[in-house]
Protein backbone atom coordinates (compact mmCIF):
# COMPACT_ATOMS: atom_id res chain seq x y z
CA UNK A 1 0.00 0.00 0.00
CA UNK A 2 1.48 3.57 -0.82
CA UNK A 3 1.94 5.81 1.47
CA UNK A 4 -0.40 8.92 1.59
CA UNK A 5 0.61 12.72 1.00
CA UNK A 6 -1.11 15.09 3.63
CA UNK A 7 0.15 18.06 0.68
CA UNK A 8 1.07 20.16 3.29
CA UNK A 9 4.68 21.82 2.28
CA UNK A 10 7.69 21.02 5.19
CA UNK A 11 7.52 23.67 7.88
CA UNK A 12 11.63 25.58 7.99
CA UNK A 13 13.57 25.22 10.44
CA UNK A 14 13.09 28.04 13.65
CA UNK A 15 16.24 27.50 15.57
CA UNK A 16 19.56 28.23 14.21
CA UNK A 17 20.69 25.15 15.83
CA UNK A 18 18.41 23.34 13.01
CA UNK A 19 19.63 24.99 9.77
CA UNK A 20 18.09 27.88 10.22
CA UNK A 21 19.64 30.96 8.58
CA UNK A 22 21.51 33.19 10.73
CA UNK A 23 22.61 36.90 9.44
CA UNK A 24 26.24 37.23 9.58
CA UNK A 25 28.27 39.98 11.00
CA UNK A 26 31.83 40.86 11.61
CA UNK A 27 32.87 41.41 14.93
CA UNK A 28 35.29 44.19 16.38
CA UNK A 29 38.62 41.88 16.50
CA UNK A 30 37.61 40.53 13.14
CA UNK A 31 35.73 37.51 14.26
CA UNK A 32 32.61 36.26 12.43
CA UNK A 33 29.32 35.42 13.96
CA UNK A 34 25.50 35.12 14.32
CA UNK A 35 24.33 39.28 14.63
CA UNK A 36 22.25 37.83 17.61
CA UNK A 37 25.06 37.46 19.71
CA UNK A 38 27.05 40.11 19.48
CA UNK A 39 23.54 42.14 19.90
CA UNK A 40 23.08 40.92 22.83
CA UNK A 41 26.87 39.39 24.11
CA UNK A 42 27.08 42.62 26.37
CA UNK A 43 24.27 41.87 28.53
CA UNK A 44 26.05 38.29 29.72
CA UNK A 45 29.46 38.82 29.65
CA UNK A 46 32.44 41.94 29.62
CA UNK A 47 33.42 42.23 26.17
CA UNK A 48 36.52 43.99 27.36
CA UNK A 49 38.31 44.85 30.58
CA UNK A 50 36.06 46.90 32.76
CA UNK A 51 37.13 48.64 36.10
CA UNK A 52 33.80 49.32 38.19
CA UNK A 53 33.45 50.73 41.56
CA UNK A 54 29.59 49.82 43.18
CA UNK A 55 30.74 51.50 46.30
CA UNK A 56 33.92 53.65 47.75
CA UNK A 57 36.69 51.43 48.34
CA UNK A 58 35.18 48.49 46.37
CA UNK A 59 36.19 47.70 43.08
CA UNK A 60 34.75 44.75 40.24
CA UNK A 61 37.61 43.83 37.70
CA UNK A 62 35.62 42.00 34.76
CA UNK A 63 36.50 41.00 31.44
CA UNK A 64 40.50 40.42 32.63
CA UNK A 65 39.73 36.74 32.91
CA UNK A 66 37.15 33.83 32.71
CA UNK A 67 35.33 35.28 35.83
CA UNK A 68 35.64 38.38 37.91
CA UNK A 69 36.91 39.72 40.60
CA UNK A 70 36.14 42.17 43.48
CA UNK A 71 38.80 43.61 46.09
CA UNK A 72 37.79 45.55 48.97
CA UNK A 73 40.42 48.47 50.42
CA UNK A 74 40.85 48.69 53.92
CA UNK A 75 43.32 50.94 55.86
CA UNK A 76 45.72 48.01 56.47
CA UNK A 77 45.25 46.48 53.01
CA UNK A 78 43.29 45.07 49.99
CA UNK A 79 41.27 42.34 50.51
CA UNK A 80 40.56 39.85 47.52
CA UNK A 81 37.81 38.25 46.20
CA UNK A 82 38.57 35.42 44.13
CA UNK A 83 41.79 35.42 41.89
CA UNK A 84 41.61 34.53 38.79
CA UNK A 85 41.00 30.75 37.01
CA UNK A 86 44.72 30.47 36.41
CA UNK A 87 48.40 32.02 37.61
CA UNK A 88 48.25 33.93 34.76
CA UNK A 89 45.10 35.70 35.80
CA UNK A 90 46.80 36.56 38.83
CA UNK A 91 49.18 38.04 36.64
CA UNK A 92 46.62 40.17 34.57
CA UNK A 93 44.66 41.06 37.73
CA UNK A 94 47.44 42.23 39.68
CA UNK A 95 48.50 44.70 36.77
CA UNK A 96 44.67 46.59 37.09
CA UNK A 97 44.80 46.38 40.58
CA UNK A 98 47.79 48.65 40.88
CA UNK A 99 45.89 51.13 38.50
CA UNK A 100 43.48 51.80 41.58
CA UNK A 101 45.57 50.93 44.55
CA UNK A 102 48.95 50.98 45.30
CA UNK A 103 48.13 48.92 49.05
CA UNK A 104 49.61 44.85 49.14
CA UNK A 105 46.45 42.29 49.33
CA UNK A 106 46.45 41.44 53.25
CA UNK A 107 43.82 38.90 52.82
CA UNK A 108 41.79 36.72 50.55
CA UNK A 109 38.66 35.10 50.18
CA UNK A 110 38.07 31.97 47.62
CA UNK A 111 34.40 32.51 46.49
CA UNK A 112 34.56 28.95 44.80
CA UNK A 113 37.06 26.23 43.63
CA UNK A 114 37.68 27.67 40.43
CA UNK A 115 38.77 30.95 40.84
CA UNK A 116 42.03 30.37 42.93
CA UNK A 117 44.86 30.01 41.18
CA UNK A 118 45.73 33.22 40.78
CA UNK A 119 46.15 33.84 44.40
CA UNK A 120 50.02 33.61 44.91
CA UNK A 121 50.54 36.05 42.24
CA UNK A 122 48.19 38.67 44.20
CA UNK A 123 49.84 38.14 47.31
CA UNK A 124 52.73 38.94 45.63
CA UNK A 125 54.27 35.27 46.72
CA UNK A 126 53.12 36.45 50.59
CA UNK A 127 51.56 33.25 52.08
CA UNK A 128 51.93 34.42 55.83
CA UNK A 129 48.13 36.09 55.06
CA UNK A 130 44.49 35.14 55.88
CA UNK A 131 43.26 33.01 52.80
CA UNK A 132 39.30 32.76 54.01
CA UNK A 133 37.08 29.50 52.18
CA UNK A 134 35.17 26.86 52.54
CA UNK A 135 36.23 24.12 55.09
CA UNK A 136 36.09 21.64 52.19
CA UNK A 137 37.88 24.24 49.47
CA UNK A 138 41.26 22.14 50.02
CA UNK A 139 40.21 18.79 49.03
CA UNK A 140 38.21 20.07 46.18
CA UNK A 141 41.26 21.97 44.62
CA UNK A 142 43.45 19.18 44.88
CA UNK A 143 41.12 16.66 43.40
CA UNK A 144 40.82 19.10 40.32
CA UNK A 145 44.02 19.37 39.97
CA UNK A 146 44.74 15.19 40.12
CA UNK A 147 42.22 15.41 37.33
CA UNK A 148 44.01 17.68 34.85
CA UNK A 149 42.41 21.01 36.20
CA UNK A 150 39.02 20.22 35.22
CA UNK A 151 36.30 18.82 38.12
CA UNK A 152 35.44 15.21 37.40
CA UNK A 153 34.05 12.64 39.62
CA UNK A 154 36.18 9.61 38.45
CA UNK A 155 39.73 11.67 37.92
CA UNK A 156 40.88 9.32 35.36
CA UNK A 157 38.24 11.13 33.19
CA UNK A 158 39.55 14.53 33.93
CA UNK A 159 42.28 14.84 30.72
CA UNK A 160 39.15 14.60 28.77
CA UNK A 161 37.20 17.02 30.71
CA UNK A 162 39.99 19.26 30.64
CA UNK A 163 40.24 19.13 26.81
CA UNK A 164 36.97 19.74 26.42
CA UNK A 165 37.36 22.63 28.88
CA UNK A 166 40.20 24.40 26.64
CA UNK A 167 37.59 24.37 23.56
CA UNK A 168 34.86 25.30 25.73
CA UNK A 169 36.66 28.64 26.73
CA UNK A 170 38.58 29.07 23.27
CA UNK A 171 42.32 27.98 24.64
CA UNK A 172 43.38 27.30 20.86
CA UNK A 173 41.54 30.12 18.83
CA UNK A 174 43.25 33.35 17.54
CA UNK A 175 42.49 36.31 19.01
CA UNK A 176 41.56 38.48 15.55
CA UNK A 177 40.87 37.34 12.54
CA UNK A 178 37.40 35.42 11.03
CA UNK A 179 38.30 32.27 13.73
CA UNK A 180 38.33 34.53 16.47
CA UNK A 181 36.56 33.86 19.48
CA UNK A 182 33.71 36.50 20.06
CA UNK A 183 33.67 36.67 23.88
CA UNK A 184 37.51 36.78 25.54
CA UNK A 185 36.17 34.33 28.10
CA UNK A 186 39.56 32.48 27.90
CA UNK A 187 41.19 29.74 29.06
CA UNK A 188 45.19 29.70 28.38
CA UNK A 189 46.08 26.37 26.58
CA UNK A 190 48.59 25.66 29.83
CA UNK A 191 46.70 25.86 32.93
CA UNK A 192 48.80 27.08 35.96
CA UNK A 193 48.42 27.30 39.57
CA UNK A 194 49.47 29.48 42.05
CA UNK A 195 47.06 28.83 44.76
CA UNK A 196 47.62 29.17 48.24
CA UNK A 197 45.50 26.48 50.58
CA UNK A 198 42.66 28.09 52.64
CA UNK A 199 44.24 28.61 56.00
CA UNK A 200 40.71 30.68 57.25
CA UNK A 201 38.24 27.96 56.86
CA UNK A 202 34.50 29.46 57.76
CA UNK A 203 31.39 28.43 58.79
CA UNK A 204 27.12 28.83 57.66
CA UNK A 205 26.72 32.49 59.81
CA UNK A 206 30.39 32.86 60.77
CA UNK A 207 30.97 36.69 61.54
CA UNK A 208 34.89 37.85 61.12
CA UNK A 209 36.73 40.83 61.19
CA UNK A 210 39.12 40.84 58.26
CA UNK A 211 41.57 43.68 58.03
CA UNK A 212 39.09 45.84 60.22
CA UNK A 213 36.09 45.03 58.13
CA UNK A 214 32.78 43.01 59.51
CA UNK A 215 32.11 40.01 57.36
CA UNK A 216 29.86 37.63 57.44
CA UNK A 217 30.13 34.15 55.49
CA UNK A 218 27.38 31.90 54.21
CA UNK A 219 28.90 28.15 52.85
CA UNK A 220 26.04 26.26 53.43
CA UNK A 221 24.56 26.63 49.36
CA UNK A 222 26.78 26.02 46.38
CA UNK A 223 26.49 26.23 42.35
CA UNK A 224 29.83 25.78 40.35
CA UNK A 225 31.28 23.62 42.83
CA UNK A 226 30.14 22.36 46.84
CA UNK A 227 32.42 24.71 48.13
CA UNK A 228 30.93 28.03 47.82
CA UNK A 229 31.72 31.28 50.42
CA UNK A 230 29.24 34.24 50.23
CA UNK A 231 30.54 37.21 52.02
CA UNK A 232 28.22 40.08 53.27
CA UNK A 233 29.18 43.33 54.54
CA UNK A 234 26.73 44.29 57.08
CA UNK A 235 27.60 47.74 57.67
CA UNK A 236 27.93 48.59 54.00
CA UNK A 237 25.18 46.59 52.37
CA UNK A 238 27.45 44.44 50.13
CA UNK A 239 27.46 40.98 49.04
CA UNK A 240 30.11 39.36 47.38
CA UNK A 241 29.02 35.73 45.57
CA UNK A 242 29.71 33.75 42.73
CA UNK A 243 25.99 31.56 43.07
CA UNK A 244 25.33 34.79 40.90
CA UNK A 245 26.65 36.32 37.57
CA UNK A 246 25.60 38.25 35.24
CA UNK A 247 25.88 35.06 32.51
CA UNK A 248 23.15 32.06 32.85
CA UNK A 249 22.74 29.98 35.83
CA UNK A 250 25.19 27.32 36.27
CA UNK A 251 22.81 24.45 35.71
CA UNK A 252 25.11 22.10 33.45
CA UNK A 253 28.06 22.34 31.34
CA UNK A 254 27.78 21.58 27.58
CA UNK A 255 31.29 19.79 27.85
CA UNK A 256 30.18 17.14 30.22
CA UNK A 257 31.04 18.22 34.10
CA UNK A 258 30.06 17.34 37.24
CA UNK A 259 25.87 17.51 38.14
CA UNK A 260 25.36 20.87 39.08
CA UNK A 261 22.45 20.91 40.51
CA UNK A 262 19.58 24.02 40.35
CA UNK A 263 17.87 23.92 42.98
CA UNK A 264 20.60 24.24 45.70
CA UNK A 265 21.68 26.74 43.49
CA UNK A 266 18.15 28.56 44.02
CA UNK A 267 18.31 27.93 47.58
CA UNK A 268 21.54 29.63 47.73
CA UNK A 269 20.21 32.45 46.16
Amino acid sequence: MGAASSGAEPTAPSSPYMGAPVELVEAPNGAIANRKILDGIGKVAWTEPTIEQPVEDIWVFGGYGLAPIAVIATDEGLIAFDTGDTEHDGEILLEAIRTVSDKPVKAIVYGHSHTVHGAGVLSEGNTDIPIIGHPGLNAVVQENLKAAGAPAYYPEVGPYLTARMLIQFNAFMPSEGPDAWVVPTNIPPEIDSAFIPVNTPVQEGQVMSVLGQKMQFFTRYGSDDKVHTTVWLPDRKVVFTTLLWSSPPQLYSVRGDVYRDSREWIAGL
